[in-house]
Parts: C-alpha cells; sequence; structure tokens
C-alpha cells in the first residue's frame, strides 16, 4: 500500500529535475545554491499542500458516499411501525374523550390526529370511530381503549374492528385484553369486556385468539362465529344465528348515493351489515351495475336502505339463511 510520503516522493523527484536542469556549465557557489534551493521550496510548498487536500477531500467524499449508501438500505430495509401510520379520528357522536400521552384530556373532534399512547372514552350516549393502521375502528358507548405501538388495549366495554376499507394493512393488528389478545385475519369482528370474560365475535374472515396457554381460531362460516375466554382462560366457542350489530351503524361512512350505481350502493350495504351479496341472475347483476340512482339516505342504516332504494329500480331482495343478501331482477 502506498504511503503518504510513497506519494510525496514525485514532488521531491520534480524539485531535483528542475534544480539540474541547467546542467553543469558554471558551478554556483555553494551558499547561493542553497538559497536558490531554499526559496523554491518555499514557494513549491503551497501547491504539494494543494494536491494534498484534493486527495484527501476525495477520500473524504468516497466514504461519505458509502455511509449515506447505507443509511439508505437501512432506512429502506426497516420494517415499518404503528408508528409511521396515520391515527386519526374519523367521527365521533356525542362527547367522547381523548386523553394524550402528556395527561392533557380533551373532548375527541372529527378529523383529530392522534398519538401513540392516546387513551379514548365513550360515556353514555357517546360513539367514536377512527383509522388505525388501515383499520375502520369503532368504540361503543360506555368503553375505553388505549392506542399503542402494538396494538389496541381494549380497557373497557366494546370495539369493531374492519379492514374493509380495500387498503391491504401492514400487519395485522391485535387487540389485548386482561384474558386474552385477538389477532385480526382480514376480518370483521367485535371483542366486548363483560364482566370476568372477554367475548370476540366474528363475523366476516377470521380472528385468532391467544390465551397465552393456547390459540383459538374462529372463522365465520354463513353465520357469525364467537368465543368467550374467561379470567381463568377456560375458553368456548359457539356459532350464531343473529347478532346486533346496528350500534356501529351511525358510525359508517357516509354513502353518497346520488350518481352512485345500484351495484355500488349494494356493495357498501352488505360490507357493513356483514352480509354476503349475491345476484340471482347475470342479467340481474347488469342491471344494477348500469342503473344509476339518487336521493339521499343519510337518516337509513345500510340495511334498512336496501328496500327503499331498490323499490326505485326493477331489482329487489331476499335475505336468505346463509346471511346472504339475493338480488332478483323483476319480469318486465
Amino acid at each position: 500500500m502506498m504511503t503518504t510520503t510513497d506519494k510525496n516522493a514525485p514532488e521531491e523527484q520534480d524539485i531535483a529535475r528542475l534544480l539540474q536542469a541547467a546542467g553543469r556549465r558554471e558551478e554556483l557557489p555553494v551558499h547561493l545554491k542553497r538559497s536558490w534551493e531554499a526559496s523554491f521550496r518555499k514557494e513549491l510548498a503551497p501547491v504539494i499542500e494543494r494536491r494534498k487536500w484534493r486527495q484527501h477531500r476525495r477520500v473524504f467524499a468516497l466514504c461519505a458516499s458509502f455511509v449515506l449508501l447505507a443509511l439508505v438500505g437501512l432506512f429502506t430495509l426497516r420494517p415499518p411501525t404503528v408508528l409511521d401510520q396515520e391515527i386519526r379520528v374519523s367521527r365521533v357522536i356525542g362527547e367522547a374523550l381523548v386523553t394524550a400521552p402528556t395527561g392533557e384530556e380533551v373532548l375527541a373532534r372529527n378529523d383529530q390526529q392522534l398519538e401513540a399512547g392516546s387513551v379514548l372514552i365513550t360515556p353514555a350516549d357517546a360513539y367514536l370511530s377512527l383509522i388505525f393502521q388501515d383499520y375502520d375502528l369503532r368504540l361503543n358507548s360506555h368503553s375505553q381503549i388505549r392506542i399503542d405501538t402494538d396494538g389496541v388495549h381494549l380497557l373497557a366495554g366494546e370495539i369493531y374492528i374492519s379492514n374493509e376499507s380495500g387498503r391491504w394493512p401492514r400487519e395485522p393488528i391485535v387487540v389485548h385484553t386482561p384474558y386474552a389478545t385477538i389477532r385480526d385475519i382480514g376480518t370483521q369482528f367485535t371483542v366486548a369486556l363483560a364482566g370476568d370474560q372477554v367475548i370476540s365475535t366474528v363475523r366476516r374472515g377470521s380472528i385468532v385468539v391467544n390465551t397465552g396457554a393456547a390459540e383459538h381460531t374462529a372463522e365465520a362460516g354463513n353465520n357469525p362465529h364467537r368465543i368467550t375466554v374467561n379470567q381463568r382462560r377456560e375458553v368456548s366457542s359457539s356459532e350464531l344465528s343473529a347478532e346486533q350489530w346496528t350500534w356501529i351503524y351511525p358510525l359508517a361512512p357516509v354513502f353518497e348515493i346520488e350518481g352512485s350505481s345500484t351495484y355500488d350502493f349494494l356493495q357498501w350495504s352488505v360490507a357493513e351489515s356483514g352480509l354476503k351479496l349475491a345476484f340471482a341472475s347475470d342479467s340481474a347483476e347488469t342491471y344494477a351495475r348500469i342503473t344509476t340512482l339518487h336521493g339521499d339516505i343519510s337518516s337509513l342504516d345500510p340495511e334498512q336502505a336496501v328496500a327503499p332504494v331498490l323499490s326505485t329500480t326493477h331489482l329487489r331482495v331476499q335475505r336468505s339463511d346463509a346471511n346472504t343478501l339475493l338480488v332478483k331482477l323483476l319480469p318486465r
């Protein structure tokens, strides 16, 4: 490897060659020769220093480039965390409360941005929905949650969770309770604390309930499925023929029916009500796709709105025992 001394050697040789360029004509006095050589070295010294600085600067720039590339790679490969994502109140009904990580308590408001570590409380006649980690969360009255980097901690009451937004979550949401943790597997479900037990009900997709001792998977079939865990971590499960979800409807995103197709309206309705959508014929589905709706359904919930909306069309629906909304085209 070449050292700094080795790099300076050509400079010294240049000086020697310049001093000898005149040949051996007439010998100068020794003291004069030394004086000229000293003066020449003094004048050449700044040139040598500038060359050294340019070399050092190139080395420094190269090192900085490597460091920058390493940092870019590190942040590119770093797995996303909840802190990277939006936590925002989407709708408030009544006077819900938010306690920030600093301890400051304020009334919740629409479009309010929240920090991880915030606590949300809904007293009587208050409801709240928020966007968290690409999920739609809705909080029933008499409920309390803490949103944190490891998921949602249910402290009291009931919470509804859905990922029907069309955005695939970066990682499954986890609900923490005193008796179990509940993890989403592409679904709609509720978790409620009732006395000395936690009740999880899934109506679409699946959830995994972990008691610490074992994991239990609940999958919705034709009807909602429920898993209950008590304070002794004992587990029971059952299929439900019916389940009340109506408390979540006022918190649903508003569907703008004016100018929308009947097909889009039906898709919104079944997504909110947890039903499956089926058409009795291809012509019924085609009709739904090409028929444009008009009016206002803001006063109706997703289930109540179906009959009056379809009464303005040639479509009718029938709800089957298999939790399905069957759409038929009337004969003409």
